[in-house]
């Protein structure tokens, strides 16, 4: 029964990183979903560490995985719900993008890993939008902003704190 249900959400992942409304709303239904999502995260993070053939890091990628996967959920439901008022709930965006986290199980083959996992991770950034807007009830504008501005924002800083560092070693 539980490899069936793991099937079964391997299978919607599959579909909601072609877009599939129905998959999204299906996986933000159904709160057993969440336990398989996050495995297939953590499956991605050791496809990573198998694609760069990193052995002695097979069991930190996916913890590290996961890790990343929080907060950038968290940092997505902050910006749709609480900056955008969006009415969708955490732990539907965390079994929706946890699916959907199949894309990263890519990261597996061996040599050209690095080139399909960023590939992937740029149509996640537009899977995640189309998740926003289904699962929060965000329009376009409001989606896209949510997964853009905190990309913009770390980059600011960082721009701000190199320029400022870089100065600090040039005053002394």
């Amino acid at each position: 029964m539980q490899l069936e249900w793991f099937k079964a959400v391997v299978g919607k992942g599959l579909q909601v990183i072609r877009l599939d409304r129905v998959a999204m709303r299906d996986l933000a239904s159904e709160p057993r979903v969440l336990r398989y999502a996050l495995v297939v995260v953590a499956i991605g993070g050791l496809a990573s560490a198998l694609g760069h053939m990193q052995a002695a890091l097979l069991l930190f990628y996916p913890f590290l995985a996961l890790l990343v996967f929080f907060v950038n959920v968290a940092i997505l439901h902050v910006m749709a719900g609480a900056v955008f008022r969006g009415t969708g709930r955490l732990i539907q965006l965390l079994q929706v993008l946890g699916a959907a986290s199949v894309i990263n199980w890519i990261g597996i083959v061996p040599g050209i890993g690095y080139v399909l996992g960023f590939a992937a991770s740029l149509w996640f950034l537009v899977v995640s939008v189309v998740v926003l807007e289904e699962v929060y009830r965000l329009d376009r504008g409001k989606a896209v902003l949510s997964v853009i501005l905190p990309f913009l924002i770390v980059s600011m800083m960082a721009v701000l704190f190199g320029v400022l560092g870089s100065g600090a070693h040039m005053g002394s």
